[in-house]
């Protein structure tokens, strides 16, 4: 009961002191760019990174410097591979609301989901329990919701970076949140797929988020524990299923007709960087295949289901043929004798919501191998596509 009439004091009185305070992270700048950062590499992990305080990005002015875009390097530099990391940071998001963020968006996308939340809760002394009933809902709710495929990681609280504050208040909540990370490490341990990660950063005040070394040394303490657990999975993301509404809605929100003289720089630039016979940005538009750029190959629109492109955004990483006159998928489509092409290698082309709308493709009028450089490569190459499509519309 006092811990309850203790929080009952202290929550109020804390949102006024973040509210008006000139020591409070919330009176510095926050990123003004799309949520999503990107690292160099093929066959990309992709990260959902969620939560108040620490997630939201005080301090800098673009999420490549926050702690997102040091997290996916991060993450790159453990595993080898290519890193995405969509971040959902919001000031009031607490494991009560938490779920509710998170409806609207499509789990299966992901390979792991990093939860950053309890600074609001250690600083107006939440109680335990109330604590650990809250973040019990939310992982029951998160394993209702997404696949079984997707890695939960549970971040420890950190010390809120904290001024102002007398020293006895500072102790208390230090001695706190240790009490709030307990109840975390315990639950981890009960829910398959949760993974407890320890994180006590250096303590500070407000001027330390004002650096971006700061973000990069929080990432580092995170990224290890997700890449070993992502190394040692499985990857189950080939087959997704694809939603043929939101795919729709997405496409129909772009005006596929109008000139775009960014997608036919990309196209000439991805022919000759891999040397090949012509490259495309295609659309899979309902039932036609629409090209929306090309160079070296026809423009004209093919049914859907001739278009190896179709079989690029049935997956969310490289999609290669390396012979298609070999290929048992293409032996009854119009490829099938080589006429056309003998190689293709094609990467999906996303909406700012996550639907794979069309791709980046290029041929090659000889069979050929495509290595993980090539795919980092063209990865690399269908984010600016993307980019070119919408333009500063934020990707999530």
């Amino acid at each position: 009961m006092l811990g309850y009439i203790l929080h009952g004091i202290a929550n109020p009185v804390g949102r006024l002191w973040m509210a008006t305070s000139s020591q409070s992270w919330r009176h510095l700048p926050t990123p003004s760019d799309a949520p999503l950062v990107h690292a160099p590499g093929s066959d990309s992990d992709r990260v959902l990174l969620v939560g108040s305080g620490v997630a939201v990005g005080y301090g800098v002015m673009s999420h490549d410097l926050a702690l997102g875009g040091h997290l996916a390097r991060a993450l790159s530099a453990h595993t080898g591979r290519g890193a995405s990391v969509d971040i959902l940071g919001r000031r009031d998001m607490s494991p009560s609301n938490t779920s509710a963020y998170l409806a609207s968006l499509d789990l299966a996308r992901f390979d792991a989901l990093v939860l950053m939340l309890g600074g609001l809760e250690g600083f107006t002394l939440m109680p335990p329990t109330l604590w650990r009933r809250q973040l019990r809902q939310l992982l029951v709710d998160l394993q209702a919701m997404a696949p079984a495929s997707l890695k939960i990681f549970a971040v420890e609280i950190g010390t809120p970076l904290l001024g102002g504050i007398p020293r006895g208040y500072r102790s208390l909540i230090a001695h706190h949140v240790a009490r709030l990370n307990a109840e975390t490490r315990s639950l981890c341990g009960e829910f398959d797929g949760v993974t407890f990660v320890a994180f006590a950063p250096a303590h500070g005040d407000v001027s330390t988020l004002t650096g971006r070394t700061t973000y990069q040394g929080w990432a580092e303490l995170i990224a290890p524990v997700v890449a070993d657990v992502l190394d040692g999975e499985v990857r189950t993301r080939a087959s997704l299923s694809i939603d043929e509404h939101a795919r729709s809605a997405a496409i129909d929100s772009l005006d596929l007709d109008a000139p775009n003289p960014e997608l036919d720089a990309i196209v000439e630039t991805a022919r000759d960087l891999f040397g090949a016979t012509g490259a495309s940005v295609t659309i899979i538009d309902h039932d036609l295949q629409r090209t929306r750029a090309a160079v070296g190959m026809p423009r004209h629109p093919i049914p859907r289901t001739e278009a190896i492109c179709d079989l690029t955004i049935r997956g969310t990483g490289v999609f290669v043929v390396e012979d298609i006159t070999t290929d048992a998928r293409l032996a009854d489509s119009m490829w099938a004798d080589g006429t056309l092409a003998r190689f293709y290698a094609g990467y999906p082309v996303e909406s700012p919501d996550g639907q794979r709308i069309g791709a980046l493709c290029i041929v090659d009028s000889t069979p050929r191998t495509f290595s993980d450089t090539d795919a980092a490569l063209l990865r690399q190459l269908a984010l600016r596509v993307q980019s070119a499509l919408w333009g500063t519309r934020v990707f999530r």
